[in-house]
């Protein structure tokens, strides 16, 4: 009885060691998983419907463009600029690809870009750094891949058949909202995604097409006029620019009812955080019930 006694005393000893550290070990996994490799966020809004619905928690690769790393973390209110390193991933961004990323604008979409830790978006990427994008007729393109369909083509189709003037205004009137562009949501572009080092002129047109990213990167407030044909930064005359960052194009496949760079421009490169690979599961949000259909499904 003695020997059985201390023979219990030490397996129960094993037991918490490896209990302990198992934690241990588990809890730096999952510490190193979520900012390298692997986070999860949840779907709220139906932006993204039918591909993604409210209540479904996706699996996000960070691994495809590459984890950013925060060189500091006073993130307690919007920035304009925020301090990360991107480390390299193994494939670029591709159109269709859906993305988690920091939304970049405040709600008047007006202030600028800024960067704000939790404000999060989900979207399928419809132009990459170089593409040309646009909407014709209620169908996106991308005039690099000619051959190709973008989002839910069926959502498209019913845009496409929709009168324009039977469309309420706050949906109908798209980036950059102002009168020398005659772009609604069934017809916009072509427009340009900039890529890092293109040098483009500058007239009124693109000042107002690139006055966000411009100034985000520049730090300075653009003036526009377009009776004299000029655009001033500071007191200097803008003919030319170069960018400094990459830069996307968002939408949601809910062609009709989603807030995307349709609606607010282009989201930096810095802002991406990952690639949407499946969903791990989902909720009824009403009754919190696992819809098991839509199980670890594939994206």
């Amino acid at each position: 009885m003695k020997g059985d006694n201390i023979s219990f005393r030490y397996t129960l000893k094993n037991v918490r060691i490896v209990l302990k550290y198992g934690g241990c070990a588990l809890i730096i996994l999952f510490l190193g998983i979520r900012p390298f490799i692997f986070d999860q966020f949840i779907i709220p809004s139906i932006s993204m419907y039918p591909t993604l619905q409210p209540g479904d928690y996706v699996l996000v690769n960070k691994m495809i463009i590459g984890p950013r790393l925060y060189t500091k973390f006073d993130f307690t209110k919007p920035i304009a600029h925020f301090n990360s390193v991107r480390l390299r991933g193994y494939r670029k961004i591709q159109p269709n690809d859906i993305l988690i990323f920091n939304m970049p604008y405040d709600d008047d979409h007006n202030t600028g870009i800024n960067f704000l830790i939790n404000r999060d978006f989900c979207k399928r990427c419809l132009g990459t750094p170089g593409d040309n994008i646009g909407c014709n007729k209620g169908i996106y393109y991308n005039n690099s891949y000619n051959d190709k369909s973008f989002g839910n083509l069926q959502n498209q189709r019913s845009l496409a058949k929709k009168n324009i003037d039977n469309i309420p205004n706050y949906i109908k009137k798209v980036f950059p909202k102002d009168t020398h562009f005659n772009w609604n949501i069934k017809d916009f572009g072509p427009l340009y995604v900039p890529r890092k080092g293109d040098l483009i002129r500058i007239t009124p047109y693109e000042a107002t097409l690139y006055k966000h990213i411009i100034e985000w990167e520049q730090g300075k407030k653009i003036k526009i006029d377009w009776k004299h044909n000029n655009v001033f930064i500071e007191k200097y005359n803008l003919k030319k620019y170069r960018f400094t960052h990459d830069y996307y194009f968002m939408v949601g496949d809910n062609i009709e009812n989603s807030i995307d760079s349709r609606y607010w421009g282009f989201v930096p490169e810095e802002f991406i955080i990952g690639v949407v690979s499946r969903i791990t599961y989902s909720k009824v949000p009403t009754t919190h019930g696992i819809k098991w259909n839509r199980l670890w499904k594939e994206i």
